[in-house]
């Protein structure tokens, strides 16, 4: 065994014992769908990453058993992607497993993984006696997992759009790590095809599929450090309590509605709180949830993070006028203004200004000279 083996061997082992490590904190903690759907996952990329470090590091046996499992593991990690997605994204009780994107999966298993096993029929046995649509299993499960892509991709897209109407800071709100992660999978297809096309031609080149194998391990590690660090839903705590918020926003009042909450912003100032929701604002202001979004929609023409953002913005430019600045960062009096990232702070300033913080400063610094 070489030493090219010898690190891919370290890092599966370092691969499996993190999928193993997580599996056991995820499903210690109170079980939720998304917990079993990441959980599922990791048992998936698991069996995948044997699959892909067996042919490089000669374990004929193992990969003659793992093969036809690991050919059909496109048609489970599809699904089980997508139902993860929307159990994150998704208020509780909306979303559930979605039966019908596993019927391929059992498809495969009976038409595959099951006839294989059953006649001994193994990847590396060169037998060529395998019917054409027997071989067009695993392709169909590569076409199968780039649709699922596309979809999961325009999936998150559309989450977060929606978001900007329930939160007033994204930046981890949005979970753009699902959208690394789907990125990730797209990047070991990819591969997969380019090593696949290099070995036909360059047979003594079957390395080059340990490499494949230690990008799709760091891709399941990455999966793994997420599924610790993340909520099992993003509406987490928000829908456990029971409002009974006053209805007075609707008919002719909107007008008066939003006078008030205006003046609700300018006196509590509950925009200074990072975290602030739409449901929140809608508690403080004695609204449903529904009554602030239609309020902000028609009389405002704006969403929920366009709207709370302003405040924020407004705030920074006072304290600076206030030569807050002066013994704090301009990102020090940022978070003191409800922002909690710096990259989404300077986005929002320049959006909302046309200039940037920096730029802001010199002027205000140029009126009091």
């Amino acid at each position: 065994m070489n030493w090219s083996a010898d690190v891919l061997l370290f890092v599966l082992y370092a691969g499996l014992g993190v999928v193993t490590f997580t599996v056991f904190i995820v499903l210690r903690k109170r079980s939720s769908a998304s917990q079993w759907y990441i959980s599922a996952l990791l048992v998936a990329f698991a069996l995948g990453a044997l699959a892909y470090a067996a042919q490089p590091l000669g374990w004929a046996k193992l990969l003659a058993w793992l093969f036809p499992v690991a050919v059909i593991s496109p048609f489970a990690i599809a699904p089980l992607m997508n139902s993860y997605i929307r159990a994150h994204y998704e208020k509780p009780g909306t979303h559930g497993l979605d039966y019908r994107g596993f019927i391929p999966l059992l498809l495969a298993l009976s038409t595959f993984t099951l006839p294989v096993y059953v006649l001994q029929w193994t990847a590396d046995t060169g037998d060529v006696s395998l019917p054409l649509w027997l071989l067009s299993v695993p392709i169909l499960g590569v076409v199968y997992l780039i649709v699922s892509l596309f979809k999961a991709f325009r999936m998150l897209a559309n989450y977060r759009r929606s978001l900007q109407h329930e939160f007033s800071n994204l930046n981890q709100k949005e979970l753009r790590w699902i959208t690394h992660w789907v990125s990730g999978i797209t990047l070991v297809i990819l591969l997969d095809l380019i090593i696949a096309g290099v070995i036909v031609n360059r047979p003594d080149w079957q390395w080059l599929t340990g490499l494949n194998a230690m990008v799709f391990i760091g891709l399941m590690v990455f999966l793994s450090y997420h599924a610790v660090i993340q909520p099992p839903n993003l509406w987490q705590g928000r829908y456990a309590r029971h409002l009974s918020p006053k209805a007075r926003a609707d008919g002719d009042k909107w007008d008066q509605a939003a006078i008030d909450l205006d003046e609700l912003m300018r006196t509590d100032k509950p925009y200074l709180d990072p975290n602030l929701n739409r449901g929140d604002l809608a508690t403080q202001a004695g609204l449903t949830d529904k009554q602030l979004s239609q309020i902000l929609n028609q009389t405002k023409k704006q969403n929920f993070f366009q709207y709370v953002n302003s405040y924020r913005v407004g705030e920074f430019q006072e304290k600076i006028r206030l030569n807050a600045h002066q013994h704090k960062t301009l990102l020090g009096v940022a978070f003191e203004s409800g922002f909690n990232s710096k990259a989404s702070f300077n986005r929002i300033f320049k959006e909302t200004t046309g200039q940037t913080p920096r730029h802001f400063l010199s002027q205000e610094r140029n009126k009091s000279q």
